[in-house]
């Protein structure tokens, strides 16, 4: 493995731990410290339901001091409270990486609640994200999301779930 496909590895690794141990302090009842975001302003995301952007301020498009990643939590947290990634795969290249995340947790009624992504970061020369395609199952974290706000499943969709992580 090259020295840019291990690199990816352990960016993508640290990455992903720094976010699970947001739920763990969460679960213990401290304080989470938000992480340094890989998204950062001029970074392109793709994602079927919204289709490519240019990221201006955050991946949520609004410009705020707390990390988009931990207002996106808490707002999983309102509900279910142990909400997070508890199975993650990467797979490096000398380009990026993918990786494939499987986020869960048990609402307050005692549902458990799972979604899944896979996304795919593309890298520059010095190892700065340029683009990320996310790929996940709109209807399922949509029905998640409407749980986790109090909201109609029903009526619930993509423009209320960045409404809601802004208000978090």
């Amino acid at each position: 493995m090259g020295n840019r496909t291990e690199r990816h590895r352990v960016i993508a690794e640290e990455h992903i731990r720094a976010h699970q141990a947001m739920t763990e302090a969460q679960i213990a009842g401290r304080a989470p410290v938000s992480r340094r975001s890989l998204i950062k302003p001029g970074v392109r995301v793709f994602m079927p339901q919204t289709g490519e952007r240019i990221v201006h301020n955050s991946i949520y498009g609004e410009q705020d001091p707390v990390d988009g990643a931990l207002k996106e939590l808490r707002m999983f947290w309102a509900r279910i409270p142990d909400f997070g990634i508890k199975e993650f795969a990467v797979f490096p290249a000398e380009s990026g990486w993918v990786q494939v995340l499987k986020w869960s947790g048990t609402g307050e009624d005692g549902t458990f609640w799972a979604a899944q992504e896979a996304s795919a970061y593309e890298t520059d020369a010095v190892f700065e994200v340029t683009r990320i395609e996310i790929y996940s199952d709109t209807a399922q974290w949509m029905a998640v999301a409407a749980y986790a706000t109090g909201s109609d499943p029903a009526t619930f969709g993509v423009e209320d779930y960045f409404a809601a992580v802004a208000a978090a």
